[in-house]
């Protein structure tokens, strides 16, 4: 158990956040479910809100429903005309869990909203419209998109469920997060498509993955650790054994 205040790790953590980014800001998560409870009309009570850990939403919103301390902030004056909202960690994670490990949860977290305001700026000004989107399907595979939506659905990552464009780019975001950051559950998430090399080539027709993660890369923030578990662990029997 860390020894460090809770508000000492938090505004650790946002300080981080705010020179990675201008845009972004660390938030507790309840703030960015009341957001989407009040965006979307989900019930008040409802513990079952999608895109609870990061979410890009335009200034308009932040004013509405949230309040500028919520954000670290004094006032609303020099909000961005959309922001990046990253759920911080949560208490017992503050209290327990190496600093680093916390600065690589965010960075993740980050990379994700980064590829969502990509992805949102380009539907804003008409660069992927449903037929951009059809066309992105076809290449990654009618049958692995279906099941790539059905995932999504069912991990509560989607709004609205029927729409092909949300779940494309949310697909994205993910199946990249992952990459980057734990391809060991790939498989897990997505079990017929982790093998098909092809999808990052697909992906790579909006967002450029190497250059956001090495522009969302938070301020003392370690590498992934990327070897895998199962290699590990026989790693460390043979250890044992020799």
């Amino acid at each position: 158990m860390s020894t460090v205040p809770t508000s000492s790790r938090i505004s650790e953590l946002r300080r981080a956040i705010e020179r990675t980014r201008q845009d972004a800001f660390l938030v507790e998560a309840r703030v960015i479910r009341r957001v989407m409870r009040e965006r979307h009309g989900f019930a008040r009570l409802s513990t079952r809100i999608p895109h609870a850990e990061v979410l890009v939403v335009d200034a308009d919103d932040v004013r509405a429903y949230s309040h500028p301390d919520e954000l670290g902030l004094d006032s609303y004056q020099s909000l961005p005309d959309r922001v990046i909202l990253v759920a911080q960690p949560e208490e017992h994670e503050l209290d327990e869990r190496p600093i680093q490990e916390l600065l690589l949860q965010l960075w993740g977290r980050l990379f994700h909203g980064c590829i969502d305001l990509k992805h949102a700026r380009r539907r804003h000004d008409g660069r992927l419209t449903r037929a951009r989107v059809d066309e992105r399907i076809s290449l990654i595979g009618q049958v692995e998109f279906d099941e790539a939506r059905a995932v999504l659905k069912s991990e509560l990552r989607l709004v609205d469920t029927d729409s092909h464009v949300e779940a494309y780019c949310e697909f994205v975001a993910v199946y990249l997060h992952l990459l980057k950051f734990s391809p060991d559950l790939l498989p897990v998430w997505f079990p017929s498509l982790a093998e098909k090399k092809h999808l990052t080539d697909v992906f790579s027709l909006s967002v450029n993955a190497d250059e956001v993660y090495a522009a969302s890369r938070l301020y003392g923030a370690a590498e992934p650790d990327l070897v895998s578990g199962n290699l590990r662990d026989e790693e460390r029997i043979t250890r044992e054994r020799q």
